[in-house]
């Protein structure tokens, strides 16, 4: 039995230093990260000197690629503020449809660049003021988008809803790709799990957006969910508390 003990103690210590180590490499990566970025600013930006045609693509690739693991860095810091208990949240009173209108306003150009439109159905009648964490919440609804995004082909809506269903707040995401696959619909919410953007030239994402969009959900005392069918998209639901 003490061998037992002995081995799990070890497991967890071994877990512990893993999670402590991919912590301490994000921290080191986010400074040697946004360095390159501003370098790639300034180059395509042309104040270092006019960019041929082929290096302008060049730096813009590479620019894509800065970019997804700037991400992969802050998604993996959340993680680990989270697992390790160190994650706060600031609930305050906030409009709802004024933050949705604010994250609207800030992903349409990237719609537009596959020729697509954003929507935000805002609602007719009054929605109540929420206490959220607006930070963590936009987050989580950048989450929504970029992968509505990422699987939604040209030429087509997105579409952001907001409603009240009885003592809870609705925030729904919809895209109109080829949806989910169904043998990936059960891992969705898990870690690094993520379904191919067939179709699509779209760059892929860390496979954190949807299990830290679940976590803030959670955080929050609400539930999310999804509705998917087959070449019709996928719309996802935030449900929030009132109170």
């Amino acid at each position: 039995m003490s061998s037992d003990a002995e081995k799990l103690q070890q497991l967890e210590a071994a877990l512990a230093a893993g999670k402590e180590f991919v912590n301490l490499a994000a921290h080191q990566l986010q400074e040697p990260l946004a360095s390159m970025k501003w370098q790639m600013d300034t180059l395509l930006g042309e104040r270092a000197g006019s960019l041929k045609p082929k290096q302008r693509v060049m730096v813009e690739e590479i620019y894509a690629v800065n970019q997804d693991a700037i991400r992969l860095v802050k998604d993996l810091l959340f993680v680990a503020r989270l697992e390790g208990g160190r994650l706060k949240i600031d609930k305050q009173a906030t409009n709802l449809v004024t933050l949705l209108d604010q994250i609207k306003k800030r992903y349409e150009p990237a719609v537009n660049e596959y020729r697509g439109v954003l929507h935000f159905d805002s609602p007719r009648g009054a929605i109540p003021e929420v206490a959220v964490d607006a930070r963590m919440l936009t987050q989580a609804v950048d989450n929504l988008l970029s992968n509505a995004i990422k699987y939604n082909p040209t030429d087509t809506h997105i579409d952001i809803g907001l409603k009240q269903e009885d003592a809870k707040i609705v925030i729904s995401v919809k895209n109109r790709g080829l949806g989910i696959p169904e043998d990936k619909q059960r891992q969705l919410f898990e870690k690094f799990s993520r379904a191919e953007a067939a179709g699509t030239k779209k760059t892929g994402g860390t496979g954190l957006g949807l299990y830290i969009t679940k976590q803030i959900v959670e955080l929050h005392g609400g539930e999310i969910s999804f509705t998917s069918q087959p070449n019709k998209g996928a719309t996802f639901f935030i449900k929030l508390p009132l109170t």
